[in-house]
């Protein structure tokens, strides 16, 4: 899941995405309980965090945040954004005891 919070400097971007975190690792919390108390117990263990990257756009220009493709070679090369999203799907993915990789019995 991906959230991106904008807007003019002093008006509670931060308090948002703080509350934001906590929200998302309730529901996290409440869903595994709810589905299977074997999730809940693998979350407590593992000491679960929402990971934020927080990045400033205007910092980096649009090739070097979102990526390009080479014309001549038709080669793709990431960006800043697009290697944070490798990043987080590749972490999801290989978390062996993640509640979604667990075996149902």
């Amino acid at each position: 899941m991906g959230v991106v919070i904008v807007g003019p400097p002093q008006t509670g971007k931060s308090t948002v995405c703080a509350i934001l975190k906590k929200v998302i690792f309730f529901f996290i919390f409440v869903i595994a309980v709810d589905t299977n108390v074997e999730h809940f117990q693998v979350l407590q263990q593992q000491k679960r965090k929402v990971q934020a990257y927080t990045l400033n756009p205007k910092a980096i220009s649009r090739i070097h945040l979102l990526g390009l493709i080479d014309p001549a070679t038709r080669e793709w090369t990431d960006g800043v954004l697009t290697k944070i999203a490798r990043l987080v799907v590749s972490d999801a993915g290989n978390d062996e005891k993640s509640p979604n990789n667990l075996k149902k019995k």
